[in-house]
């Protein structure tokens, strides 16, 4: 990877329909999960941070350690941000035991070839009655040259993340980019059909850009989804799957 890869990432971050959508989604749903169960302000860890901009928004609500594991992207994610960034893996977290309030992994163990060893240590890490915010990509189905430029190991079936944390309560557990997902679907489906000619570069999603006001439609329909989501109402199908759980507090086994 260079600078110039992380650049246009950091661009993305900022302006492309998905990432601001997404944002504007998981941002609303942690008003509503952290202003309902923390009074103070709370610890947070996220986990694959990338160039910064989750951390960035994660601050108004907590202090944030930050961990990626490309020590390049991290270099990259400072300058952008001005917050530290921990170089590390997320199958080895550089952190004691029941650390944080709030853990997230927002689209990261995907990219994780040992996903049960990624996802037990978000767990280790998170204190008793926290919480571990993990969004995924979605139905295996869909996998597509998307998958591929971004190093990802796999898609999460219905029911495949959750089988990751069997000690952690849900408490949502949802499909999101739902409207979009007929489209979406179709187009991966028939790409898969057609093939690619060795001629022809592979493509991320992310580089069939939609600037201007196709780029803001799509944005509107996609953080639209945001209403059901904070009000706890989980949608049946989506290109992307979340998962918001709370770490159960130890209970004494009566004598």
């Amino acid at each position: 990877m260079d600078r110039e890869y992380y650049q246009q990432y950091r661009d993305l971050e900022l302006n492309h329909w998905w990432f601001r959508g997404r944002e504007k989604i998981l941002r609303e749903l942690l008003e509503f999960i952290v202003y309902q169960r923390f009074t103070d302000s709370i610890k947070i860890l996220n986990v694959g941070a990338a160039t910064g901009r989750s951390s960035e928004w994660l601050s108004e609500f907590g202090e944030v350690e930050s961990i990626e594991y490309d020590p390049e992207c991290a270099a990259m994610a400072e300058e952008f941000t001005g917050m530290p960034i921990t170089v590390g893996s997320a199958t080895e977290l550089p952190f004691e035991d029941d650390q944080f309030d709030l853990v997230t992994a927002f689209d990261v163990i995907e990219h994780i070839e040992d996903d049960q060893a990624a996802a037990n240590e978000l767990v280790r890490v998170c204190r008793p009655g926290g919480i571990v915010f993990v969004t995924v990509p979605a139905f295996q189905f869909l996998w597509s040259q998307h998958d591929e430029i971004n190093h990802h190991f796999r898609r999460y079936g219905r029911g495949e993340l959750k089988q990751l944390f069997p000690k952690m309560e849900r408490r949502l557990e949802s499909y999101f980019n739902t409207w979009m997902f007929p489209a979406i679907a179709a187009v991966r489906l028939l790409s898969g059909l057609k093939g690619r000619s060795d001629q022809e570069p592979a493509e991320s999603d992310f580089s069939r850009a939609n600037p201007g006001f196709l780029d803001a439609v799509l944005r509107r329909v996609f953080q639209s989804e945001r209403f059901f989501l904070k009000r706890g109402i989980p949608l049946p199908v989506g290109v992307s799957e979340l998962l918001v759980m709370e770490k159960r507090t130890e209970r004494l086994e009566p004598s």
